[in-house]
């Protein structure tokens, strides 16, 4: 996914008025799960602001559930 196609997503499902003026709020993960920011935060801001929203953008530390082992030690290791 690159941000051309995020764009394309929220100029098909984002419909402006309803956001107009909305505070929104966005939750973003924390380094523990990947998710390309680039593509993906970018467009959805600029969508949102475009749309006349007060965003808030927070980190989800917690929101998820905890990593296992196995997974802790793979992104150890990625660095």
């Amino acid at each position: 996914m690159n941000a051309e196609h995020v764009m394309a997503a929220l100029g098909e499902h984002l419909d402006a008025s309803t956001y107009s003026g909305a505070r929104v709020v966005v939750a973003i993960p924390d380094a523990t799960r990947p998710l390309d920011l680039t593509a993906t935060l970018g467009p959805t801001l600029t969508a949102l602001s475009d749309a006349g929203a007060h965003v808030k953008v927070i980190v989800a530390l917690g929101l998820h559930r905890p990593m296992t082992v196995s997974y802790t030690h793979l992104r150890a290791h990625e660095t």
